[in-house]
Formats: structure tokens, C-alpha cells, sequence
């Protein structure tokens, strides 16, 4: 976890490549990865790719973090596979496809509401209760 530290501080002195260069390194570890690291590691490429701008690299690297997800059990995997999708649609508002958007919450929310994630461990420790307990809240603006 120290790394995930050095990352937030290499992005805030403005050392963007250094950062991406230790992200990248963690994701493409041979060993498995845990559902806590990958979120944190999914969290981490989102703070970097929004600081710089880099809204397409943030929604393909948003798909690699799916995809080492997929070791993990089925709920997890549906977790981080609903998390990319809204990290994703953050992605796309900002570079103006409201719709696109719009259509990653409506499957991100389809995943969500297919899996007891109540249960799920990463749910309970990372991911706050829905806005008014009816799920994902989208409201497209202007």
C-alpha cells in the first residue's frame, strides 16, 4: 500500500509519468491481485488520468482493472466491473458524451442491483450507501 502513498504524492508534486510508471507496475504484477488493492489501484489511475486530462487512457485502463478482476469471486468481480463502469462515465461526461454516460450508470447500476453486494467485504468498506437508498442516482446535467 506504501506505493499507492508515492502515487498520490508524485501526483501532487505534478510527477504524473513517475506516478503512472508505479500504477502501472502494480497492475501488471504477475501475482494475483486482491479486490482492495484493485480498487484502490482503479481509484489511484482516476486521480491521475483526471489530473492530466487523459480521459481515454482512463477509460481503457478503467477495462484492464476489470479484467485483472477476474480471478476474484463472481461478486467482486461484478463490484470492480460496475465500478469501472462509473469511473468510466465520469470519463465520458468529460469529454462530452452525456449519453455515453448515461448508458455505463444504467449497467453499472444493472450490476449492482443483480448482486447482494450488502455482503460483499469490498462493499461494506469501500463503497458508501446509495443516494436515497434506490440505488445509483444519474441526473444528466445542461
Amino acid at each position: 500500500m506504501d506505493e499507492l502513498v508515492r502515487v498520490q504524492d508524485e501526483i501532487r508534486q505534478g510527477n504524473f509519468v513517475s506516478a503512472e510508471t508505479i500504477l502501472d507496475t502494480i497492475l501488471d504484477r504477475p501475482d494475483e491481485i486482491t479486490s482492495h488493492l484493485l480498487f484502490d489501484l482503479t481509484n489511484a489511475y482516476e486521480e491521475l488520468f483526471r489530473a492530466t486530462n487523459r480521459y481515454e487512457d482512463l477509460i481503457r485502463i478503467s477495462r484492464q482493472c476489470v479484467e485483472r478482476a477476474r480471478h476474484l469471486p463472481e461478486m467482486d468481480t461484478q463490484i470492480h466491473s460496475a465500478h469501472a463502469l462509473i469511473v468510466v462515465a465520469g470519463a465520458e461526461i468529460a469529454l462530452g458524451r452525456k449519453d455515453a454516460a448515461a448508458r455505463n450508470i444504467d449497467a453499472a447500476q444493472r450490476f449492482l442491483v443483480s448482486t447482494p453486494v450488502e455482503n460483499s467485504p469490498l462493499y461494506r468498506s469501500k463503497i458508501p450507501p446509495p443516494f436515497g437508498g434506490d440505488g445509483l442516482q444519474f441526473e444528466p446535467t445542461g
